[in-house]
């Protein structure tokens, strides 16, 4: 597993050569895990204990190995090693020609809400401005192509109290070059606006729009507008405490607006939207492809281990590995779309039946993946099956054979590969 093994080997197990488990069996731990959407130790822990019953030898670690395993991964490995299989994936689509021309991204922070006793430092504090309790989030800055049937998750980075919002821009940016890929126009949200996220923008060189939040100086600036003293397109500056960046501000009609009063004028900030961007050739109706990211986040969801440690670093990489498991869905749903030649932005491979494949695939021989059975979406799964392994760790090794407690009982099997 390169560097997640390396972080592993500084783990509370022995490294020695019989060792019966090692890092590749945490991160298929988790992938099982993921793909269940349940806890990490939990899952390790009832597979063990149904294969003791049926009397055969355990092929999964117990919970507690796995708990104290867990901490010697760090966050910048799970970040690498996230870093490394995206790049697996994005070459395999860009061999079909899924990936050509510039592709439209999209930048946010994905929240966790946490409910720890004594918070650690790497969680973030924020909430409703309506409410009066404050919560503790882990949280996480992705960049994602928003292409309809093309949505990868392209650069993932932990975002703790200590990062600003444009260095995160700045790495996400960088990881996207890293892979090669061709940006078109990169949307953001309001919670982005802030001179330097805009100055950093500005220095890539790449298209970019998001809205401007409703500040005194954009309130004026719509007053403005509907009284006939500013255009549709003009130029604007927002400050900081020592500098200044421009942009160009483009203003349009709310296509949906709150229902005011009998009587009451809506005042301009009511009936009209302003959007900070680099090029006012874009169209503003460009930014509803954002919520393509939202979408993502809400499948992600459905495929994230979860854990109990408060460890910064097994958190990001049970993460990192639910992005993987996204990615892989992705890839292996363009793939199967291309060889049954399905048109349309709509996944022909829904999330519970890749679900169902990558379990099928987590749990035989690496060796017996062509022998799965098939199904409306195998072939895409099968694919994509050599990417996907390399994230659970099954290519690490050969398979090796488990030997039942009992000499007396003859329930020997093969196993599954634990590299």
């Amino acid at each position: 597993m390169g560097r997640f093994a390396r972080g592993a080997a500084r783990a509370r197990y022995s490294t020695a050569p019989n060792a019966r488990y090692g890092p590749a069996d945490i991160a298929r731990c988790v992938a099982e895990a993921s793909v269940q959407n349940r806890n990490v130790a939990s899952a390790a822990s009832a597979r063990r204990d149904t294969r003791e019953k049926c009397g055969f030898v355990p092929d999964r670690p117990c919970g507690e190995w796995l708990r104290l395993s867990l901490r010697g991964i760090s966050p910048a490995e799970a970040v690498a090693e996230f870093d490394r299989f995206t790049g697996d994936m994005i070459a395999e689509m860009k061999s079909c020609g899924l990936l050509d021309g510039k592709l439209d991204m999209s930048i946010d922070f994905h929240n966790i809400q946490r409910y720890d006793k004594k918070p650690g430092p790497e969680l973030i504090r924020g909430g409703d401005k309506k409410s009066k309790t404050k919560a503790f989030y882990e949280t996480y800055a992705t960049m994602q192509c928003v292409v309809g049937g093309k949505r990868l998750v392209i650069g993932m980075l932990p975002h703790t109290p200590g990062d600003d919002h444009a260095g995160a821009v700045r790495g996400l940016l960088d990881a996207c070059g890293r892979h090669g890929l061709k940006i078109g126009t990169i949307t953001l949200d309001r919670g982005f606006y802030s001179e330097a996220v805009l100055r950093a923008l500005k220095e890539s060189g790449h298209r970019w729009l998001m809205p401007c939040p409703n500040s005194t100086y954009v309130k004026e600036a719509l007053s403005d507008f509907e009284k006939g003293l500013r255009g549709r397109v003009s130029k604007a500056v927002i400050t900081s405490s020592s500098r200044e960046c421009g942009y160009d501000m483009s203003i349009v009609d709310r296509k949906v607006r709150r229902r005011s009063k009998p009587g009451v004028h809506d005042p301009p900030w009511e009936k009209y939207m302003a959007f900070a961007t680099n090029d006012p050739s874009i169209d503003v109706d460009q930014y509803s492809k954002r919520w393509g990211i939202e979408t993502g986040y809400r499948q992600a969801e459905d495929m994230r281990a979860r854990t109990r440690t408060r460890g910064h670093g097994p958190r990001v990489m049970c993460m990192a590995l639910t992005m993987m498991l996204f990615n892989a869905w992705i890839v292996a749903d363009a793939l199967h779309k291309l060889e049954c030649g399905i048109a349309g932005p709509a996944p022909a491979t829904k999330l519970h039946s890749a679900l169902t494949m990558m379990a099928t695939v987590l749990d035989q021989d690496p060796a017996l993946t062509r022998a799965a059975p098939a199904g409306p979406s195998s072939a895409g799964m099968l694919r994509a099956s050599r990417p996907f392994r390399h994230a659970c760790a099954l290519h690490a090794g050969p398979a090796r054979s488990c030997r039942a407690p009992d000499a007396g009982q003859n329930r020997a099997r093969p196993c599954p590969s634990r590299g």
